[in-house]
């Protein structure tokens, strides 16, 4: 059994991987659309479950319905300490000033050869 999380949004890679998993694909969620310019080839809903869109703020009035806004609160406090813990074992920043640093660093984004643990903070300011 698998479940499919789709971030980008690619309506065929997500047809894709609707039909190679067909009867083992229990559940399927589209979480973002970043690739909005590549939809379907055809309009047929795809093989298996129907993919669910998740939207935040339904999931939030979901939750702060079951668990009142103080138990909301105190676990997305418990979520997001974890959460930041993790990611500062293995993401580091990096801080481009200036017009120079700024374009450097764009440069290499979109030749794809930043370092993935990186985040880009950039500033115009030098």
């Amino acid at each position: 059994p698998s479940v499919f999380v789709d971030f980008a949004g690619n309506a065929d890679v997500r047809n894709a991987v609707h039909e190679h998993l067909g009867a083992d694909l229990t559940y399927s969620m589209v979480v973002g659309g970043t690739h909005w310019d590549h939809t379907a080839a055809t309009n047929a809903a795809p093989v298996g479950p129907r993919p669910e869109f998740f939207f935040a703020p339904t999931q939030i009035a979901k939750r702060t319905k079951e668990w009142g806004q103080a138990g909301l609160d105190d676990r997305m406090a418990v979520a997001w300490t974890d959460f930041a813990t993790w990611t500062n074992e293995w993401v580091h920043h990096v801080r481009p000033r200036g017009a120079a640093e700024v374009q450097a660093a764009f440069a290499a984004l979109v030749r794809g050869v930043i370092d993935p643990s990186a985040t880009i903070v950039a500033t115009m300011a030098s």
